[in-house]
């Protein structure tokens, strides 16, 4: 296996795993809207937060995805 296959498989374990976490965290904060209303603000904060730094990761794995293959 070379050093570019090695990285490819890295990355689409990678990516795997972020769309399992951000399904996670979608199911997480549809609960979260039909829970107790104190409760919910405090949490759906850091649900959103966490969502933000996904969304982050993902286009930065898209984009070494797209060098790689260019490369």
């Amino acid at each position: 296996m070379t050093a570019k296959e090695a990285l490819v498989g890295r990355l689409t374990a990678a990516e795997a795993e972020l769309s399992s976490a951000q399904l996670g965290l979608d199911d997480a904060l549809r609960a979260l809207l039909v829970g107790s209303r104190m409760r919910k603000v405090a949490i759906s904060r850091e649900v959103q937060d966490a969502f933000s730094k996904l969304r982050a990761a993902r286009r930065e794995l898209t984009a070494v995805q797209a060098e790689l293959a260019l490369a």
